[in-house]
């Protein structure tokens, strides 16, 4: 004879899925956070590595002259092969030379949280960066301006 008591059902109860779902949202909600996390920072180092190797190609290719007079966007054609690159938040690098021993690349395109983080972030390019300006031409996005100067004895002037 049967027991009519005893429940013979086998599975997980609502309670008990309830619990796996919420456990596994948490999971997923967590490793989305940390991907984006990893790929903003992916896009900062690629932005840093790129500044150093305008940087050295700009004091590389202006070693003999007194100043960067003539240095304009075109030498970045020598730096990545293409004048035309763009950076890693699908902007572009301008470059313009200043009065003095100087000259400044201009990084466009960047979104708030980016600016936040390159403001906070110690450039190996040992470059003079300047905060984050609203651009006007492009609604919603930031430039930055980073200045480099000609290095003497492992100074930058």
């Amino acid at each position: 004879m049967k027991n009519m008591y005893k429940n013979e059902q086998s599975g997980l109860s609502v309670l008990e899925m309830i619990g796996l779902l919420s456990i596994i949202g948490g999971i997923a909600v967590a490793a989305l956070f940390f991907v984006g996390t990893m790929m903003t920072h992916q896009k900062n180092t690629t932005l840093d590595d790129d500044l150093a190797r305008i940087a050295r190609g700009a004091r590389a290719l202006y070693n003999n002259q007194p100043d960067f007079t003539n240095l304009d966007d075109g030498m970045l054609q020598f730096v990545f092969s293409d004048k035309n690159k763009k950076n890693p938040y699908d902007g572009v690098y301008h470059l313009t030379p200043n009065n003095n021993r100087t000259f400044t690349v201009r990084v466009t395109n960047l979104n708030a949280r980016a600016c936040t983080d390159l403001i906070q972030m110690k450039f190996s390019a040992s470059g003079q960066m300047g905060g984050c300006v609203f651009d006007n031409k492009n609604p919603g996005k930031y430039y930055m301006d980073v200045t480099f100067g000609k290095e003497e004895k492992g100074q930058v002037q």
